[in-house]
């Protein structure tokens, strides 16, 4: 092999490589940007895709900078153990060096991917990313990026007097490439790790907070209804003498006085139509409050619970989870409503677990997220609404339950299981 043949090798296999590190960008993208949802909402997911594609060549030059003092280590070797007496050895070294580059490179690639596929295990939630995030994210990459061009730089440099070399100068400098390879990386994980957890406790904090809000808004609705078959109760007791006021007013002609006593009549009844008496209040009061939402919507709604009882310490929760996949429903049932839009529940106990089935009408396909196996909620959906049912499945699993989602025929059903609480 020629000196030329040798130059334009090591040009084109350095060529290769270039574009391997741009190629890199690309798996970048993919391990912090989730493409199904970013496709409908691209502005949102810009940061993550630049941090990813950041942190793509950031891995690359991490590899570069490990096993470039490792090739230098290996040249010498071949340098100083052939000895250049004809053109024929010196074609040998020649050929030695390109496959010695050859497989560096080939190292290249196969450290880079190993790099890849841990990071893609640490990663295991893509979130969306906001401009400071990236910023914290990608600083180690600015890190790599300059320490791997400075090495380069002072590796060999020209002086008037011959040439620095590094390599000979210092002895131990390949291994400190190596060292601070090895450093740069395990600084890039403890960055993305803590990232991700610190994301996870947002999302758990969350959680609990929509939780609470349901829950404490459930008890408001409950002292409502309470208060409001209370009232029901008086009027009733009260009815006979209201019926006497009310005649003795008409006898009179009094007719604008007998409308205005059946308004405050109407107003002071507070009446509250009970369409389900499941014989648990909380059950009572989402099924009555869904139902008129679901008739002013158009829906026909229809409920079975057969159940005896239900624990205090699970009833609160059990009424989270009903009424968010109900209001589900009906939000899926009333996308291009007809006449036989519908929602049907049933709920029942079943060998120590509590099952609920929600069955709703559904026009079009339901997009389930691969990773987190729940449909992916609507982007014109307001902040409660997507959070509904990460927070029924979140319950669902404390209770050693799960909730699942399927669509036949226009008809999509979400079964939630959660198991009763062993008492003592």
């Amino acid at each position: 092999m020629s000196e030329n043949d040798f130059s334009f090798y090591m040009e084109t296999v350095g060529e290769i490589m270039r574009i391997f590190r741009y190629l890199c960008f690309i798996p970048g993208v993919f391990i912090f940007v989730d493409l199904r949802v970013a496709k409908r909402d691209v502005k949102s997911w810009i940061f993550a895709a630049l941090m990813g594609s950041a942190i793509g060549s950031c891995l690359f030059r991490i590899s570069f900078l490990g096993l470039t003092g490792l090739f230098d280590i290996v040249s010498d070797r071949i340098v100083d153990t052939l000895e250049i007496t004809d053109e024929e050895s010196l074609e040998i070294l020649y050929s030695r060096l390109l496959v010695l580059w050859i497989a560096t490179c080939f190292l290249y690639v196969l450290l880079t991917v190993a790099m890849f596929l841990i990071i893609k295990k640490i990663v295991r939630h893509r979130y969306v990313v906001s401009l400071y995030e990236a910023v914290y994210l990608s600083i180690i990459t600015l890190i790599a990026e300059i320490l791997s061009r400075f090495f380069v730089k002072i590796a060999v440099v020209p002086m008037d007097e011959g040439v620095f070399i590094l390599n000979d100068q210092i002895k131990a400098s390949p291994w400190l490439f190596l060292a601070v390879s090895i450093l740069l990386f395990a600084g890039e994980v403890s960055l993305i790790a803590s990232w991700q957890k610190n994301r996870r406790l947002m999302e758990h904090e969350r959680t609990a907070i929509s939780e609470r809000l349901q829950a404490e808004s459930l008890k408001r609705r409950l002292s409502e209804v309470q208060e409001g078959t209370e009232r029901l109760r008086t009027f009733r007791h009260d009815l006979r003498n209201h019926v006497s006021v009310l005649y003795g007013l008409l006898n009179e002609g009094a007719t604008e006085e007998a409308e205005s006593y059946l308004r405050s009549m109407e107003e002071s009844a507070g009446i509250y139509e009970k369409r389900y008496d499941t014989g648990i209040v909380l059950f009572d009061v989402i099924l009555n409050d869904k139902t008129v939402d679901a008739d002013r919507m158009g829906i026909t709604f229809t409920a079975s619970v057969d159940i005896r009882s239900l624990p205090d310490m699970m009833q609160y929760d059990v009424a989270v989870v009903v009424g968010n996949l109900i209001d589900n429903a009906i939000h899926g049932a009333s996308r291009n409503k007809t006449d036989e839009s519908f929602v049907s529940i049933r709920i029942l106990e079943k060998n120590g677990f509590l099952w609920m089935e929600i069955k709703n009408s559904y026009s079009g396909m339901l997009e389930i997220n691969q990773e987190s196996e729940l449909p992916v909620a609507n982007k014109s959906c307001d902040d409660s609404h997507g959070l509904g049912i990460p927070n029924s499945l979140s319950i669902c699993e404390r209770y050693y339950g799960t909730l699942m989602f399927s669509q036949s025929e226009g008809i999509v059903t979400v079964t939630a299981m959660m198991q009763y609480p062993f008492m003592t």
